[in-house]
């Protein structure tokens, strides 16, 4: 149960929902019916982040303080054969004392975000969550419009390797590096956009409704205003596939500010308590 509901909000830490079952290889079939599925087509978005960027969230449900997810940009660096520019973007999450004298969650993430086009090149994830130990890395190949995802499960005696190839539609994001792909988008009330996401060992459509602009005041970030948008998926990412999500972006900088999801025993939110290395410089009591 504390798992579920701090995943839900976890911005990354919820890319670790899926069960690690997988086959060797996608099936003949599979690959049929991922040829037929329509997904949305890839708009290259110039990634500009900078270097040093780290945001922390503070993590709440309900009233209880449950811990903290850390995203920071990292470094600018190249991947692969073809010595692509990357973004290393990573996240950390830490259940806090309390929560973790009942379920410890520490997982850390990696995602490599194309510098040019913004779409995802390498996904990395390394989970502890209570008794469970393993990780998952999964390679865009677009070469072959492939995912190849190998997950580890750590076990008593002899650790669980599984992995899997997923057909890709074309390029396409993780969870994670949908997050700041977005930025780069014009969204506005009454706009809406789809994104193809691979997770789950699968390929899926998310949609992002923006619903209007509301002014938000957060401690030491000051007056702002703030796009709300409703996100629509069915997979188990930052955007989880059940309770209802909405998520407060800085209109300028599609930071965001705040996330709040529905849960059956009341409500996860993530906030912005603190923003180093961003354009978020207005002082507490002034507007941007």
């Amino acid at each position: 149960m504390f798992r579920q509901l701090l995943t839900a909000a976890l911005l990354s830490a919820a890319l670790s929902a899926p069960a690690l079952a997988a086959s060797a290889a996608v099936s003949a079939a599979e690959a049929v019916g991922a040829a037929k599925e329509q997904f949305p087509p890839f708009v290259p978005v110039e990634a500009k982040l900078t270097e040093g960027e780290r945001l922390t969230y503070q993590i709440k449900w309900g009233a209880v303080d449950a811990g903290q997810a850390v995203l920071s940009v990292k470094r600018r660096e190249r991947f692969g054969p073809d010595g692509a520019e990357v973004w290393n973007v990573q996240c950390e999450t830490r259940s806090n004392a309390f929560v973790s004298m009942f379920y410890e969650v520490r997982d850390d993430i990696k995602t490599l975000i194309d510098v040019k086009e913004g779409f995802a090149r390498h996904f990395d994830m390394k989970k502890n969550e209570g008794s469970f130990h393993g990780s998952e890395q999964i390679q865009f190949d677009y070469e072959k419009n492939l995912a190849e995802y190998t997950r580890t499960e750590k076990g008593t005696f002899a650790d669980k390797v599984r992995n899997r190839k997923v057909s890709l539609p074309g390029k396409i994001h993780d969870p994670m590096s949908c997050l700041y792909y977005i930025r780069g988008l014009d969204l506005k009330p009454g706009s809406e956009h789809k994104l193809a996401v691979n997770t789950d060992r699968k390929n899926w459509v998310l949609t992002l409704k923006t619903l209007r602009v509301e002014e938000m005041f957060q401690k030491d970030l000051g007056a702002l205003k703030a796009l709300v948008v409703e996100p629509e998926a069915q997979f188990q990412g930052i955007f989880v596939r059940k309770g209802k999500m909405t998520v407060w972006l800085e209109e300028s900088t599609k930071i965001p500010l705040m996330m709040k999801v529905d849960v059956p025993i009341g409500s996860v939110t993530a906030t912005l308590v603190k923003a180093e290395g961003t354009p978020l410089t207005a002082k507490p009591g002034e507007k941007k």
